[in-house]
């Protein structure tokens, strides 16, 4: 395990902030507290996460740790602008991922990245992939809150 984690990670992985979730402070029989880790790259967290995953279960002084990511409401929010856009990607069967901080990936003869629906929009039209017809212009309610 340890020469698969060797070749994997590298010197550090950024962090940018970590902490407990608010609750009852945990006695010494309770289970351990919810940390919250909000990592620099996105590419950080997927590696943690698919380490995590490797290694299978993780345990300290007889409590289960598990990583999760992070899909509360304010994350979910900007992904889910995204929904009408990632359906068209699926019809016109072209490979996507939705990544961290609402940016979307799309991969056709290259990848690009995308941090608006709007973007992909244009994107799609240029690339002659998508006639007005198909797929009309997003308007403002598809626009995050800071495109507007």
């Amino acid at each position: 395990m340890s020469t698969v984690l060797k070749d994997k990670i590298p010197k550090f992985i950024s962090v940018e902030h970590a902490h407990c979730k608010p609750g009852r402070l945990p006695s010494h029989r309770d289970r351990l507290c919810p940390v919250t880790a909000q990592f620099l790259n996105y590419w950080d967290r997927d590696l943690f996460l698919q380490l995590f995953r490797l290694k299978g279960s993780w345990h300290y002084e007889n409590a289960t740790i598990m990583a999760l990511p992070d899909f509360t409401a304010e994350v979910k929010l900007p992904r889910n602008f995204y929904n009408a856009m990632k359906r068209k990607l699926w019809e016109l069967s072209l490979e996507y991922v939705l990544l961290i901080s609402a940016k979307l990936k799309v991969i056709h003869e290259e990848a690009s990245f995308f941090s608006s629906p709007e973007d992909t929009w244009i994107w799609l039209h240029a690339k002659g992939l998508a006639e007005v017809a198909d797929l009309d212009q997003p308007t403002g309610e598809w626009l995050m809150p800071w495109h507007r």
